[in-house]
């Protein structure tokens, strides 16, 4: 079978990620580092490599340059490197080819997104894409709901447990991550507070969580800004919208059809 590398330091876009892959017919090899992603190149083959941007210690665009001088140095094929990202792509055009990335898609990924990478780089003959169906109309209440959990499951082919699974753990995760990012308010650690709200925006993107993205977002902007006097404001929204989205599990999405 068809292998593919996913790279993110994120577990729940990893397995995200790895869900959708293997939805789609190939197997998948998850790495949650550069480092990592380095050793599993050395010693498999892939057809493509999807790679995280901004990741500690290593970000994607050295982990790719990295990735082709192994390549390179054991005579291997080149794979296509797909750059995940969230920032605008146009300012890293001429970056990506620098570092050897073939293409890149925004944030939160879809499986549609992927699709289409397929369809460009490895199956651009055989492979086709699925008719999607029609967005629904968003009404003025979904604004209040903290996940819209039938646009994931439709991403899951309609697995819901899978979900509700997915889901139990981002919030088992982003719990502590959050815990972590108050310990690193105190001590004036905002490279920590950075990364761990980039985390859990790009997670919870992914899982269609948007108010608890958003404050995520807002968080993570705020230590890019250097505005860090807002901190404990946006700490206190961070943890209101995951209190949100865990009661909101709780009491509704595990009690509709006993998933919990």
């Amino acid at each position: 079978m068809k292998k593919i590398l996913v790279i993110d330091d994120s577990p729940i876009i990893r397995k995200i990620m790895h869900q959708y892959i293997q939805i789609l017919g190939y197997e998948c090899d998850q790495a949650e580092s550069g480092m990592q992603a380095m050793e599993q190149v050395k010693n498999n083959d892939y057809v493509l490599i999807f790679t995280d941007i901004h990741m500690p210690q290593m970000d994607g665009f050295v982990t790719s340059k990295n990735i082709r001088e192994i390549e390179d140095s054991l005579h291997k094929q080149h794979a296509p490197i797909i750059a995940i990202t969230g920032t605008l792509l146009e300012e890293y055009t001429d970056k990506y080819k620098i570092y050897g990335i073939n293409d890149c898609i925004r944030k939160p990924v879809e499986k549609s997104n992927i699709l289409e990478i397929l369809a460009k780089f490895v199956e651009s003959k055989e492979l086709r894409l699925s008719p999607t169906e029609p967005a629904e109309t968003q009404s003025a209440n979904d604004n209040l709901i903290p996940i819209n959990l039938k646009q994931v499951v439709s991403e899951f082919s309609g697995d819901r447990k899978m979900v509700v699974d997915i889901l139990k753990e981002f919030l088992e995760i982003s719990g502590e991550q959050i815990q972590q990012i108050k310990q690193a308010v105190v001590k004036g650690d905002y490279q920590i507070v950075k990364n761990l709200s980039h985390s859990i925006k790009g997670g919870s993107a992914n899982l269609c969580a948007p108010l608890l993205s958003a404050a995520a977002k807002d968080l993570e902007m705020m230590v890019i800004s250097g505005h860090n006097e807002d901190a404990k404001h946006l700490v206190n929204k961070l943890v209101r919208e995951h209190i949100c989205l865990q009661d909101y599990y709780r009491k509704v999405i595990c009690n509709e059809n006993n998933d919990c």
